[in-house]
């Protein structure tokens, strides 16, 4: 929880004088289990990185206070919570995410982009836009 303020690490959902609050990170781990999402290494291996075959070799990744921090709580470097792990990883310069988030936001973006055939820069579909309202689309910010 270092890295996020006691409103979604305490509070989270919390009614005043009445309730304690929830906590998002345990959240978002239980979900990632309740999920069947792969451990942390997998997806190491998955962006590119080797195998951690011990919880010393992360430390290409995440610092060695964190790594002792995650040898206290896991039994096995295979038993690392994805999202535990990800958290924990330095940042890529220029980025909050580490590595292995910065994979997987990456992909996630991919597929949403060329997962939909909608997708306002594709043309030759039914529906598709005319290229003068896709640029128009593509110059708009919020």
């Amino acid at each position: 929880d270092q890295f996020f303020t006691k409103e979604v690490s305490e509070f989270l959902f919390r009614i005043p004088n009445k309730t304690d609050g929830l906590d998002l990170v345990t959240l978002d781990l239980e979900r990632g289990r309740d999920f069947g999402e792969p451990p942390y290494n997998k997806f190491r291996q998955l962006c590119g990185l080797k195998e951690a075959m011990s919880f010393n070799d992360l430390i290409d990744q995440i610092n060695k206070k964190n790594i002792d921090a995650l040898a206290k709580l896991y039994e096995h470097v295979n038993d690392i919570d994805y999202y535990a792990a990800g958290i924990l990883e330095k940042p890529k310069p220029g980025s909050i995410l580490g590595h292995t988030f910065q994979c997987i936001v990456g992909e996630m973006f991919f597929r949403w982009k060329f997962g939909d055939r909608f997708f306002y820069e594709f043309g030759g579909q039914p529906g598709s836009f005319r290229l003068g309202n896709a640029v128009y689309i593509l110059y708009t910010r919020i």
